[in-house]
């Protein structure tokens, strides 16, 4: 990328953040609302149920990125604006990217601080400990760590593939995105979403931790997730669904600059 293109597409990144701030945008209301849930699950209830908060992301992070963008049908000023289609496209996966994995570490960070100071023993007390109790069924082959870093990378993979479709489906069909997310404008259509990550999620945390007992059913190379997870509290298998996360970002990115240099404007 030339120093000529990289200023036009951070230029493109400053016109989105300005438009994601201006007008009666509750964006940062919304997310503010979502985090404290979120956080409150993990402090309160289990570290376990960070899986939540990266799905949700997937779920929700485009339409709230460009949901100013849609709601003031501003959608075309990029059009007249002298830039490629190209251009738009990997600005916007660039900056969708960089949002998710930001907010992804950041409550990674609370997971962890979570998971040491243990507020959930205030409500529950130790005996309705979950990871306690996955620790038990999973027969001793995580750490604590380590089983806290299975819910939330499984999270994190789905939840990052989730918010690349999205995105290519924003290009390819910007109708098909709600340009108003708020809590009261979430539709059946987007909790069945929601509904099926987070299963797909704990089926796959499931059967890793043999909670479900099929890891001798399944393919080898999901054989090998499973002995990943359980050395180094996890981070082998974050390195193997980090890059199938890329694979399909990049996938995804480059689905949507073909299709968006086709459609008509």
């Amino acid at each position: 990328m030339t120093g000529m293109n990289r200023r036009r597409i951070l230029n493109i990144i400053r016109m989105d953040l300005m438009t994601m701030n201006g007008g009666k945008n509750i964006l940062k209301t919304t997310a503010v609302i979502m985090f404290v849930i979120c956080a409150f699950m993990v402090f309160f209830l289990s570290p376990l149920a960070s899986i939540y908060a990266p799905l949700m992301m997937g779920a929700f992070f485009v339409p709230m990125l460009f949901q100013n963008e849609l709601k003031y049908h501003s959608d075309k000023m990029p059009c007249l604006l002298p830039i490629s289609r190209k251009d738009l496209v990997r600005a916007r996966f660039i900056l969708g990217t960089a949002a998710y994995l930001g907010v992804s570490i950041l409550f990674y960070l609370l997971v962890l601080l979570a998971a040491k100071i243990k507020l959930y023993y205030l409500l529950g007390g130790e005996e309705f400990d979950v990871i306690a109790i996955f620790l038990e069924l999973s027969g001793g082959k995580f750490t604590e760590i380590g089983l806290i870093n299975l819910f939330y990378f499984a999270g994190f993979t789905f939840g990052f593939m989730a918010a690349s479709a999205s995105l290519r489906k924003y290009f390819r069909n910007k109708e098909s995105i709600s340009n108003s997310i708020s809590l009261k404008t979430i539709t059946k259509n987007d909790i069945v979403g929601l509904c099926f990550l987070l299963v797909l999620s704990l089926l796959f945390v499931l059967t890793i931790t043999d909670v479900l007992p099929l890891a001798k059913m399944l393919p080898p190379l999901l054989q090998l997730m499973v002995q990943l997870a359980e050395v180094a509290n996890g981070f082998l298998m974050l390195a193997v669904l980090l890059t199938w996360s890329v694979c399909n970002v990049l996938y995804k990115y480059v689905s949507a600059l073909v299709e968006y240099e086709r459609k008509d404007l």
